[in-house]
This record gives C-alpha cells, sequence and structure tokens, in this order.
C-alpha cells in the first residue's frame, strides 16, 4: 500500500514538473507623460502541459479622474518574450455618459507590459505598460507610459 502511495505521488510530482508557465503580475502607476496617469492591478498566467493550454488571471485598470476603467478577467492569450509580455481577452469598459451615467462597453483589452528593472535597483529604463480596448460600437480606448510607483514582473518557468 505504501508502494502504491508512493508510486501516485512521484508521478504527479512529475506531471507538475513537467508543466511550463508564463506570465506577468504587477500592481502600480504609470504615467503617459501628456499629465494623465493610470492604475493598474493584474495577475496573469498561462500553463502549458504536454498539449494542454490553461489560462488564468484578472486585470484591473483606471485612468486617474475618471469613474470607471477596463476589466478583463481570463486572458485567452498570453506570449512572454524576454522581459516583455503580451495578454489579451475579453473585457468591458466602463465609464460615465454626458448624463452622468455609468455605461458598460463590452470588447477586446490587448496589454503590453515590459519589465525593465527591478525596484529595488531604478537605475535604467523603467517598466512601462500599454493597454488598449476596442469594443462594440466603435468604441476604441488606449493609454500607454511609465510606470512611475509599484512594480510589474514577467516571468517564464
Amino acid at each position: 500500500m505504501l508502494k502504491r502511495i508512493l508510486v501516485v505521488v512521484t508521478l504527479a510530482l512529475a506531471v507538475f514538473a513537467s508543466a511550463q508557465t508564463s506570465g506577468s503580475y504587477g500592481q502600480g502607476y504609470a504615467d503617459n507623460g501628456h499629465g494623465l496617469i493610470g492604475g493598474f492591478d493584474y495577475n496573469v498566467r498561462k500553463t502549458v502541459l504536454h498539449d494542454h493550454t490553461a489560462f488564468d488571471g484578472y486585470l484591473h485598470f483606471m485612468e486617474q479622474g475618471h469613474h470607471g476603467g477596463i476589466e478583463m478577467g481570463h486572458p485567452d492569450a498570453l506570449q512572454v518574450d524576454g522581459h516583455g509580455c503580451v495578454f489579451s481577452g475579453p473585457g468591458s469598459l466602463t465609464t460615465l455618459d454626458h448624463e452622468g451615467h455609468k455605461v458598460t462597453v463590452h470588447g477586446r483589452v490587448t496589454v503590453h507590459v515590459r519589465d525593465n528593472r527591478d525596484p529595488h535597483h531604478p537605475k535604467g529604463d523603467p517598466d512601462t505598460f500599454a493597454i488598449e480596448f476596442v469594443g462594440d460600437h466603435d468604441v476604441h480606448y488606449s493609454f500607454a507610459g511609465a510606470v512611475t510607483h509599484g512594480d510589474l514582473v514577467v516571468f517564464s518557468k
């Protein structure tokens, strides 16, 4: 009985060890260089195990001074390239109309992040965060800037 348990545990560990995981996570603020500040909080990953690929995560973004923002649940695409990560998936943009009523538009969110430096060693180019939303009824929003507070991390293991 103990021998069977050890075999099962060993097989489970071997399967887990063969999974490849990549993604990115971060929280902070980015400045677009024109006086606009965007706050972000996200954690996304892609796990590949043999022929199966799974995505997990979330994204919250809000431009300072606006009521609403962009939300994304699980991404359905994610690519890591060195220190950069691009992920995308279905999401929504919430804003106020001219009369002050909340309006939510559904569409597609695409995010580009670049992990340029360790936050404890602030020399060199800052991390960057860019987001684009394309929604129903020709709704389009984009923001891109350098991370001024917080940090983002891109990983592959």
